[in-house]
């Protein structure tokens, strides 16, 4: 495979801007002496009918039997010729040939004007050749005044440049310096807007990596402070059984042990999940199939649970089927835990489902990690886990509670699929 060509940003820039200002100064020397030519053109051809009527006002005011049939050649300028004659009178030898009409004519190779009146013929010619040396001469005049402001320019354009792309520059350099273990924030005070939205994007992203390597140890801190009381229960059991103490623990109460070391467990790996993003994955989803899974999973425990589907066979709704069940199993294992006598879910046609159990004095919800109740025996982590799973998945949940009832309400109407649910559709979504 072949590698591809880099290509040096400062480089580019240089040759693109200077070509621009190469192209524009052709262009602009080009205009400059299409201008020049037909201004001097404009000049000369003043200059010959300036001296034709000059010429015929001196022969008008004088006697024209004395003027003399010649050729007049300026001095040491064979390029600029001038032919007096009488009408009547045979035509001198000229470099153009004789001419009928007054006005200017172009002649091998020369640009002749004829005026004439009652005294003679004036014709005033110039040489072609000789005009287009003129205006070379004055187009090299020209560039000479342009060249020194085009290399001027070119100078403060290399400057300009470098001093932009400095900050470029240092800010690549700050990068490569810095440690692997450094995912603080990238300094962008002084730098060019282009060059910042590209150091704030990159600073997203380190924080993004920030967020995942603290999730990481915080991941196992919390795995090391959650793990270690229940290992220490059933090792100590363990040596009781292995001594054969008289209070050594039944093969009951070592699985108790065990279920509970199970459960924290489950309870770390789905903290994990959660702070790992996975609400982000949406598919379609059953809740109503998806309600009756979990709570055949949870087995016995979930006899005391009571399911009102509404009597709908299908509720499709848009969402990661994974972090849904996590929810409602947390939710419930909660609810069997802290409640006194059975669980009720509700599922409602505007997309609320609702999970309710009786209590035997008003609960306090402890949504922060590790925060539970004195005498619980779960890990405070189920409803920090229900909190940051629903906020991945947008859907707003609702604490309530009196001092008889616990109440939690999940709103699942904005993840509804309405061309597929085959229950009737909610009246907000009709209106």
């Amino acid at each position: 495979m072949t590698q591809a060509s880099t290509w040096v940003l400062r480089r580019r820039l240089l040759r693109n801007v200077l070509l621009a200002v190469a192209g524009g100064w052709v262009a602009t020397v080009g205009v400059g002496i299409f201008a020049l030519y037909h201004e001097m053109a404009e000049t000369l051809d003043s200059t010959m009918e300036t001296d034709a009527g000059l010429v015929l006002r001196l022969l008008e005011n004088n006697d024209s039997a004395t003027v003399a049939q010649w050729i007049d050649t300026q001095p040491d300028n064979e390029d600029q010729l001038l032919r007096i004659y009488q009408a009547d009178m045979p035509v001198p030898p000229a470099p153009w040939p004789p001419l009928a009409e007054d006005g200017l004519h172009r002649a091998e190779g020369w640009l002749v004007l004829r005026r004439s009146s009652g005294s003679g013929v004036v014709e005033i010619g110039q040489s072609l050749g000789w005009r287009l040396e003129e205006i070379i001469e004055a187009a090299q005049a020209f560039l000479l005044l342009i060249v020194p402001l085009l290399l001027l320019v070119t100078w403060a354009i290399v400057m300009t440049l470098r001093a932009g792309l400095s900050p470029v520059f240092g800010f690549t350099e700050g990068v490569r310096r810095r440690s692997p273990e450094d995912l603080s924030a990238l300094p962008v005070a002084g730098l060019p807007q282009e060059l910042r939205i590209m150091a704030e994007a990159l600073n997203g992203y380190l924080k993004r990596i920030g967020d995942l390597r603290q999730a990481e140890r915080a991941f196992i801190a919390n795995a090391a402070h959650e793990l270690r009381t229940p290992l220490a229960v059933i090792r100590s059991r363990l040596q009781l059984l292995a001594e054969d103490a008289a209070e050594a623990p039944t093969v009951p109460e070592i699985m108790s042990s065990v279920d509970t070391l199970s459960r924290r467990v489950e309870r770390l790996l789905q903290l994990e999940r959660a702070e790992s993003g996975i609400g982000l994955a949406r598919q379609r989803v059953d809740l109503v199939a998806l309600v009756r899974l979990v709570c055949r999973e949870m087995g016995v425990r979930a006899r005391t649970i009571v399911f009102d589907d509404d009597d709908q066979e299908r509720y499709l709704i848009d969402s990661d089927p994974d972090a849904l069940a996590i929810i409602l199993r947390n939710l419930l294992d909660n609810a069997l835990e802290h409640g006194a006598d059975g669980v009720s879910i509700r599922l409602v046609q505007d997309g609320r489902l609702v999970i309710r159990n009786p209590v035997s004095a008003r609960p306090d919800f402890r949504t922060e990690r590790f925060s539970k109740a004195h005498g619980s025996g779960g890990a405070g982590l189920g409803l920090d886990i229900v909190q940051r799973l629903c906020a991945d998945l947008r859907i707003p949940v609702q604490f309530s509670a009196t001092d008889t009832i616990a109440q939690v309400e999940l709103r699942l109407g904005q993840a509804l699929d309405f061309e597929e649910n085959t229950g009737t559709m909610p009246a907000a979504a009709r209106t």
